[in-house]
């Protein structure tokens, strides 16, 4: 039902897949001529439906409707693997030349155009997204990174993604967190402190997942929000995540629950991320899950405040839905 909510989508496509079904999202192969991958106890074969010399294929389960993800390089532009008959693509600046515009306009448009042209090409999904901050100027993977700084590499990047994604192909970011050089990348130890680290290249990469640079003209604005406006500052006290299961009839909205969940004192959001029906919670019944943030805008909340604002939200939950506490 493309009208629910992609999470809510996912949790109920979730509820039909058996375990070999789930574990063949987990592989993805190589879609492209690679004897040298055969090995005496590996017998590399071209995937079934791949692209040809492209960077592989995870395939999809046409009974509930998943598509393959058919995936090409990079973040410059699409790419083929070496080969006499490449692909004859467009080839975007490196990625620490688009970084040094300061221009997240200019990476969003060269994005959506290498997005077209992925999109055109077959594929979608592009391994592009490449925000390792820049730790060893002799590092081979550099030119398609942002540079060392992580919050012109999260933006550039993020626009970058923002622009690919917007051709129906979803991107990567990559690659994964201190890949700082090619050399012995495969075994390499790097050692980092969680303090350093968040203020490093997971910095960059939270920025580009959740940053994204806006202008907002207020007079234009304004007529349409009535005469009860407020504006409320973001807290900059930390929230604490925390899992909430209600079972409830199998015919109340979750859209509902979620709408009454979130309008409680210090909950910042609630999002459903799992919907189960069957013999565990009963006929009739349904579990609704939800990740739940709890918030307040003057100070960290203790365990103590958050239980007790816990228990006022099941209490007004039993009274409206008649939800019960999954394993309470």
């Amino acid at each position: 039902n493309p009208k629910l909510e992609a999470g809510m989508r996912a949790a109920l496509i979730l509820q039909q897949m058996t375990l070999a079904e789930k574990l063949r999202l987990t592989f993805g192969y190589f879609s492209t001529k690679a004897d040298w991958q055969k090995t005496p106890i590996k017998n590399w074969i071209f995937p079934k439906d791949g692209l040809p010399d492209s960077a592989g294929i995870v395939p999809g389960i046409e009974r509930l409707g998943i598509p393959a993800q058919w995936q090409t390089d990079a973040g410059v532009g699409v790419a083929s693997q070496r080969t006499p008959t490449p692909r004859l693509r467009t080839s975007l600046p490196s990625g620490i030349a688009t970084a040094a515009t300061w221009n997240p306009e200019r990476a969003e448009a060269g994005g959506a155009m290498i997005g077209n042209e992925a999109f055109l090409s077959g594929f979608n999904v592009q391994l592009a997204g490449g925000m390792n901050l820049t730790r060893d100027p002799r590092n081979g993977r550099n030119f398609e990174y942002g540079g060392e700084d992580p919050l012109l590499a999260g933006i550039i990047t993020g626009q970058e993604i923002k622009g690919i994604q917007s051709q129906h192909v979803i991107s990567t970011m990559k690659h994964y967190a201190f890949n700082g050089q090619e050399t012995n990348r495969f075994i390499m130890d790097h050692r980092i402190g969680e303090k350093a680290a968040r203020q490093s290249d997971l910095l960059a990469f939270e920025i580009a997942q959740e940053v994204f640079v806006f202008d907002i003209v207020l007079d234009d604005l304004l007529p349409f929000t009535g005469t009860d406006t407020q504006i409320a500052d973001v807290s900059r006290f930390p929230a604490v995540e925390q899992d909430l299961a209600l079972i409830v009839d199998a015919g109340t909205p979750a859209g509902a629950l979620e709408r009454a969940i979130e309008a409680a004192p210090l909950v910042r959001r609630a999002e459903v991320f799992d919907v189960y029906t069957g013999g565990q919670v009963g006929a009739g019944k349904k579990s609704v899950a939800f990740a739940v943030a709890w918030q307040a805008d003057d100070h960290t909340l203790t365990d103590d405040e958050v239980a007790k604002a816990q228990r006022k939200l099941l209490e007004r939950l039993r009274r409206e839905f008649a939800a019960e506490l999954r394993g309470g």
